[in-house]
């Protein structure tokens, strides 16, 4: 379904200078000028495109629908002048041209529906289509429907009249240039006729412009009741919804250039907490996309969920709308209540290996109002399988070099010794369930069970580098976790650790965790809620508060700000709390939580301060602030009793002082942190020292964390 916009341009020009662009123009040359826009749709008989308001084919308009219209100067929202739902109707504004414009800027541009943010540049108009969307029934919500279009100013003062009358429907032997500086044509009728009452223009400038589809989607109809949210997603991870910018083709057809923002996911509720109704169309609107391993739709009621999923690929068009009837007739539907956990591993007696015995569940140091979050790594993708070292072609570091310093101690050191494989990371050692990646549904069920049978209240993922979000294995993670907490496991809730520095990259990443996860409420009983809302860990400087979006992400969540060091403590002035994540002299941040750590990558060189993990004196687990490292001692083959690493006498220091603390939240680092990173050297400054990073109070240290 395509829409036919008809400007009328009325006369009776004003001189203004407008700031709509940062360009050069000619004030002289600019004139605000008063609008109006009969805005016709065309029918088509294309079922596949077909969308409907009315009767099936055509697109009505409701009253005081707005639309957006941009020019190369000023851009302004023009307001339908019709009462009633209607096949034709005006819309009216008043919004300023520059007469001289040539090339890009001779156009005037249109938006449906208006947006006060979106931003055009004579080239591309950037808007957003929402990834909660909201069900109509037989059709779709109105302002979904986004639509543009664009065609020459028909004020300019020179330039082709052929190319004006093409693009305008005028006859070019109609028209002229008038006195005003603009081209003029013959009377333009109304349904009343020439003169009637009902036209606020005579002798006008016509200039037709149609509004052509920018989006696509799926419609669908049910045949299960009580059903109150459907949500499509694309299992490719293909962008569906966003903040996104279009263009024209040489046909003027809008395409589709870029999505900052991407949703991979739109869900789709009927309002007022009502259920979609059986055997009734509903659409989803969508970017146009190609699905590349196809799309699962989600059903949700008030107790049951269930899911549909399509794998074969297929495409959306821009303008057209695939069927999917009766979308949920094979769908079962399963009960959501989550029952009590059967296991109780508060009523579990246990002795480990070094004699240490877990307190029956009378233990008056179990208390509901403190809470421990544990530091989790969802890093384990794709790792290049190019070392057998260890017969297993997973580079480990460990058995490297051990290898390597059997036959040439030096070799160990040499960043280019092909046995340390082509990969930039590598396991430091073998895990409990070998090496795995965090895609792995099996490990990901057992440290579900194992953390839960710990007490833990959350996991942290971290995703403090760069903008990864590890979303292959995060969503991996929220499937099985969900699973888990559905079969009964208490599982711990999620937490994002952003990063340690105000950043675009942590901006990036908010946006993409509130497009994907958290504005579409999907796996709720999983976020982990401070003071009321989901917490983040991150800068909320980040954001630009002058943006609805941000100011929208900022209030939806509580922030509590990432302390990197691990020796300056709880430094915050602000309103944001700071939290730490790892030290070697434990501080209590806000008067509420407290990190504890196995280990650190710290030495007394740099006075406890971060560092490479392999530098000499490394602050490993047999370190202590009371004894340093002098209850290091050997290895495995000497016996579990004087393997000191195996007695964790950091770990159990660093949990006295918590314990002696007594705060609400203890963050633990960490749970699964396999791969390190190799490094060609330690960076140093010509004389020696370390290079600047922090600025302690008497001193500047370096930190150096090679690829985690």
């Amino acid at each position: 379904m395509k829409r036919y916009f008809i400007l009328v341009l009325a006369a009776g020009a004003v001189w203004v200078s407008c700031q709509h662009v940062e360009t050069s123009v000619d004030d002289s040359t600019v004139k605000q000028v008063d609008l109006v826009i009969s805005a016709l749709p065309e029918k088509e008989t294309d079922d596949e495109t077909r969308t409907t308001l009315e009767n099936w084919s055509d697109i009505w308009w409701f009253p005081q629908e707005e639309v957006s219209v941009f020019t190369s100067v000023d851009d302004a929202k023009f307001t339908s002048t019709n009462d009633t739902q209607a096949l034709l109707v005006q819309f009216a504004g008043t919004i300023s041209v520059d007469t001289a414009a040539t090339g890009d800027d001779a156009w005037i541009w249109g938006l449906y529906p208006y947006n006060a943010d979106a931003v055009f540049d004579n080239q591309t108009i950037t808007t957003s289509l929402p990834a909660n969307q909201t069900a109509v029934a037989g059709t779709f919500d109105d302002k979904l429907l986004i639509t543009a279009g664009r065609a020459q100013n028909p004020f300019l003062v020179s330039g082709d009249i052929t190319l004006v009358a093409e693009t305008t429907g005028m006859d070019a032997a109609s028209m002229y240039l008038d006195v005003n500086g603009g081209l003029s044509g013959v009377e333009t009728n109304t349904e009343g006729g020439p003169g009637a009452a009902s036209t606020v223009f005579s002798n006008a400038r016509v200039l037709q412009m149609i509004f052509q589809h920018v989006c696509s989607g799926i419609r669908f109809t049910l045949t299960q009741s009580g059903i109150k949210s459907v949500t499509l997603t694309a299992n490719g991870g293909e962008p569906i919804a966003g903040t996104f910018t279009f263009g024209m083709d040489n046909q003027g057809m809008p395409v589709v250039q870029s999505v900052g923002t991407p949703s991979s996911s739109i869900t789709l509720t009927p309002p007022d907490g009502e259920s979609f109704e059986t055997g009734v169309w509903y659409y989803f609107v969508t970017l146009p996309v190609t699905f590349s391993q196809g799309v699962t739709f989600t059903l949700e009621s008030d107790t049951q969920v269930g899911t549909r999923v399509i794998q074969t690929p297929f495409s959306l068009n821009r303008g057209g709308f695939k069927r999917a009837t009766n979308m949920d007739q094979n769908v079962q539907m399963e009960d959501v209540q989550v029952e009590v956990q059967v296991a109780d591993p508060t009523t579990w007696t246990a002795v480990d290996e070094l004699g240490r015995s877990v307190l029956d569940a009378g233990n008056p140091a179990s208390r509901q109002d403190r809470e421990v979050l544990m530091f989790y790594w969802t890093w384990h993708e794709g790792h290049q399988v190019t070392n057998t070292v260890n017969g297993s072609g997973v580079p480990d570091i460990t058995d490297i070099t051990v290898v390597l310093n059997a036959s040439n101690g030096a070799a160990a050191n040499d960043f280019f010794n092909g046995n340390w494989a082509a990969s930039s990371t590598c396991f430091w050692g073998r895990p409990l369930f070998d090496y795995y990646r965090t895609t792995d549904t099996w490990v990901l069920r057992k440290h579900a069970e194992m953390l839960a049978d710990a007490g833990v209240d959350a996991v942290v993922f971290d995703c403090s580098n760069g903008t990864y979000v590890w979303w292959d294995s995060t969503l991996a993670l929220l499937q099985t976790w969900n699973q888990a907490r559905l079969d009964g496991v208490k599982v711990p809730k999620i937490v994002f650790h952003l990063n340690f520095i105000i950043c675009e990259d942590t901006r990036t990443s908010l946006y993409y965790l509130y497009n994907n996860l958290y504005g579409q409420n999907r796996y709720r009983d999983l976020w982990y809620f401070v003071d009321g809302k989901p917490l983040v860990i991150g800068f909320p400087e980040s954001l630009d508060l002058t943006n609805v979006v941000d100011q929208t992400i900022y209030n939806f969540f509580t922030f509590r700000r990432p302390q990197a060091d691990y020796v300056n403590g709880d430094v915050g002035t602000s309103t944001t709390p700071f939290w730490g994540w790892l030290e070697t002299e434990q501080h209590v941040f806000n008067g509420e939580e407290m990190p504890v750590g196995v280990a650190q990558n710290a030495t007394d060189a740099y006075r406890g301060h971060c560092y490479a993990f392999n530098a000499p004196g490394s602050y490993g687990r047999s370190h202590t602030r009371a004894n340093g490292n002098s209850l290091l001692s050997g290895g495995l083959s000497t016996g579990v009793s004087s393997a000191s690493f195996i007695q964790g006498y950091n770990f159990q220091e660093q949990w006295d002082t918590a314990i002696q603390a007594d705060p609400k939240y203890v963050f633990v680092t960490g749970w699964n942190e396999w791969i390190a990173g190799k490094g060609r050297a330690f960076p140093v400054n010509p004389d020696g020292s370390a290079p600047s990073y922090y600025h302690a109070p008497d001193d500047t240290y370096y930190q150096y964390t090679p690829y985690g």
